[in-house]
């Protein structure tokens, strides 16, 4: 989504990733050059407020998710050491400027998010309908 980040600025809305509990993740994913700041969320409190639930067991066996885990894997990507957070389900929020939730996609599988131009579809649709000041 970097290579996207004069769009969102555009839109008059920051990205940032957040992230669960492991402050280590935040470090390795700012040491690898990842374009947004990482924001810890240990308590689960974005989470919350969006609704946003676990993986099921079923969940993470899905094709779908050991795909999304191989394409990270060749990217470079490592899991690290297991944290908590290994059954959340993954997913992408939109906040207006008083950081209230205005559009939510929780991940059903490994690695489920959403396109970057479906995100940028969803701030822009935002955006003209006003729900972003």
């Amino acid at each position: 989504m970097g290579e996207h980040a004069a769009e969102f600025d555009e839109a008059g809305v920051a990205v940032v990733s957040v992230g669960g509990s492991a402050e280590y993740q935040a470090r390795d994913l700012a040491g690898r050059g990842h374009p947004f700041p990482v924001l810890l969320d240990p308590d689960q409190i974005l989470r919350s407020a969006v609704g946003f639930g676990d993986l099921s067991k079923l969940d993470m066996l899905k094709p779908e998710g050991a795909r999304n885990y191989w394409r990270s894997f060749r990217r470079g990507a490592r899991q690290g050491r297991p944290t908590r957070d290994r059954e959340r389900s993954p997913g992408i929020v939109v906040l207006d400027s008083r950081q209230r939730p205005v559009w939510a996609r929780e991940g059903r599988a490994l690695g489920d998010y959403p396109a970057v131009g479906e995100v940028l579809a969803e701030v822009r649709r935002l955006t003209e309908r006003g729900d972003l000041r």
